[in-house]
């Protein structure tokens, strides 16, 4: 884009050719090409949706990374689980095009689109210390108890062969007056 105003610039300039008729140039030949490449790198995209974080957020965050910083074997007891929703069809970020004029009722420059939401999947899953939990993938919007439910169904045989095989790796690492204690 930033070349193509350039060359348009250049192009209608009736002055640009005529010797001392005009405003001098006020950059240089390497000034032109630095600029040239400044453009280059920059290209179209469409901005990422972040969730607004206020003062207060910041500083429970903080307090949050100060009170848990000298944590290490502790973490491996918690349970980190999270969810993605991916839009197969109705995509909801923007998508841009790169075309000519003269290309604007072209199918290139479309972006299918199905009434009644297209169609999306969900992804569920979790993981503790090293050990993975299931993935569970599950269709349509999914409300509070539908969430509960999931987890219900995926965590207990989850937890109970994730920490069931900690367990038993830390047993391994014990001395033998440990195990003879823990038994």
């Amino acid at each position: 884009m930033c070349l193509q105003r350039l060359k348009e610039a250049q192009e209608n300039s009736p002055l640009s050719d005529a010797p001392d008729q005009g405003r001098k140039k006020a950059s240089t030949p390497i000034g032109d090409q630095n600029l040239l490449q400044l453009c280059k790198k920059y290209r179209t995209k469409s901005s990422q949706m972040k969730p607004l974080r206020t003062p207060a957020h910041k500083k429970q965050r903080f307090l949050f990374a100060r009170e848990h910083q000298y944590w290490s074997q502790e973490w491996n007891n918690i349970i980190w689980s999270d969810e993605a929703h991916f839009e197969v069809i109705n995509r909801k970020n923007r998508t841009f095009v790169r075309r000519l004029r003269s290309e604007a009722d072209q199918p290139f420059n479309f972006v299918p689109k199905m009434q009644g939401g297209g169609g999306g999947i969900s992804v569920w899953g979790c993981m503790v210390g090293g050990a993975r939990g299931p993935l569970v993938i599950y269709s349509g919007k999914v409300d509070g108890p539908a969430y509960v439910k999931i987890m219900e169904e995926a965590l207990p045989s989850f937890i109970e062969n994730a920490f069931e095989s900690s367990q038993q790796w830390q047993n391994s690492h014990q001395a033998k007056f440990e195990n003879s204690v823990h038994l």
